[in-house]
């Protein structure tokens, strides 16, 4: 493994989540990759993020996603542009995990990056 000195995620560890988890692929100065699971009736908080955009990927599983006032289903091969400053929520409405691929963007890429609004497990 890696360690990164901008953050104290390595390469390919398993980071555990009150929702899942997820592992770092990639972390580059403007971007990271992750691999991200989302466990059966989990779901991640109602976010934004100040300096990053976020694409995903799902791969696996369906999901509920939360923008802004939209909601919507996404599913194997569908690919979700989440632009920084926009509220957003991804849910796991299926009966396997969901996995998708996320890709961070910005000009500034960090953890700490990340207003809460809403969350199923106290973290706000």
């Amino acid at each position: 493994m890696i360690e990164l000195k901008t953050s104290s995620v390595k390469i390919n560890e398993i980071v555990e989540r009150p929702w899942g988890y997820y592992r770092v692929l990639e972390w580059q100065k403007n971007y990271v990759l992750k691999h991200i699971v989302i466990s059966i009736n989990s779901k991640i908080s109602l976010q934004l993020h100040l300096l990053r955009n976020e694409l995903w990927y799902v791969y696996s599983g369906t999901g509920l996603v939360t923008l802004d006032d939209l909601k919507f289903i996404i599913c194997p091969d569908n690919i979700i542009l989440i632009p920084r400053n926009h509220i957003h929520r991804l849910e796991n409405i299926s009966n396997t995990p969901l996995q998708i691929l996320e890709l961070q963007e910005g000009d500034y890429i960090d953890e700490n990056d990340i207003i809460r609004i809403d969350d199923a497990y106290g973290r706000v």
